[in-house]
């Protein structure tokens, strides 16, 4: 099973660093922004079975979801 752990940078490296004993990982950045509307939030996500999201922002986590693995 391969896990991508997504981030904007401040949470989840314990979280990374717990599951990639287990499971085989990849650590995943993505942008972060203060405004409450990201225009065309593109990402290019490795393949992977399950996503665990610690993103904040709303539109970053909708554009994670379309991706269409499970999160």
């Amino acid at each position: 099973m391969q896990i991508n752990i997504i981030s904007d940078g401040l949470f989840g490296i314990r979280s990374f660093e717990n599951i990639s004993r287990q499971f085989p990982c990849h650590w995943v950045t993505v942008p972060y922004s203060v405004s409450p509307i990201m225009e065309d939030v593109e990402l290019d996500l490795p393949p992977c079975d399950l996503c665990i999201s610690f993103a904040r922002h709303p539109d970053v986590i909708l554009a994670i979801v379309e991706q269409g693995v499970p999160v």
